[in-house]
């Protein structure tokens, strides 16, 4: 995929001057800022996005768009993927450089779903098992869905652990028209 490695290398070199900048967390934050800005405004991305419109004109509605609170990196990086006609890829930009940041402080986020809120003690269990199993300091992110009947899914990374009872009741459902019942019928050949 051309774009992602497209976006790899600049979250990487931005990553690389905001560490040495001191400022990995300020960056992520004005890129999140805009990146939600474009992913929410059709206009504000295809503006951005315009092959006719001039970069100049772009770098003005993102000034005018995000204000001057910014990171000056942050500043000067859009500007950059605004000049090499790359800014739509802001938004991989953005998750591609968090997961970078992750990384580097041993992080993993991880979304966990579950029927009902769950308890303190139960969020501090469940945060030990997955680090111990992770080798990483693990910041839960949760979510809860009235439709899971209960249990917990934990997604990280690649990975699923999929503990919900619907997920139980599938599988075994899944099971059992698998596996014959008694014995075969008889057909008449």
């Amino acid at each position: 995929m051309r774009s992602s490695r497209a976006a790899a290398r600049y979250a990487g070199a931005l990553f690389q001057s905001a560490r040495e900048a001191n400022a990995p967390d300020a960056v992520y934050e004005d890129l999140r800022r805009t990146a939600t800005l474009m992913e929410r405004s059709s206009r504000l991305a295809d503006l951005l996005t315009s092959p006719i419109l001039p970069a100049e004109a772009k770098k003005r509605a993102l000034r005018e768009a995000v204000g001057q609170r910014g990171h000056p990196l942050a500043q000067r990086f859009l500007a950059l993927l605004v000049d090499k006609k790359r800014i739509g890829l802001l938004p991989l930009v953005a998750d591609t450089y968090h997961e970078m940041w992750n990384d580097y402080r041993g992080l993993v986020e991880v979304e966990v779903t579950s029927a009902v809120v769950l308890e303190p003690g139960e969020e501090e269990r469940l945060t030990r098992v997955l680090e111990r199993r992770t080798g990483r300091k693990v910041a839960l992110r949760k979510r809860v869905e009235r439709g899971l009947l209960g249990g917990v899914s934990v997604r990280y990374n690649d990975t699923v652990i999929e503990g919900s009872v619907r997920s139980q009741l599938r599988a075994l459902h899944r099971h059992l028209l698998r596996v014959r019942i008694g014995p075969a019928p008889l057909t008449a050949d």
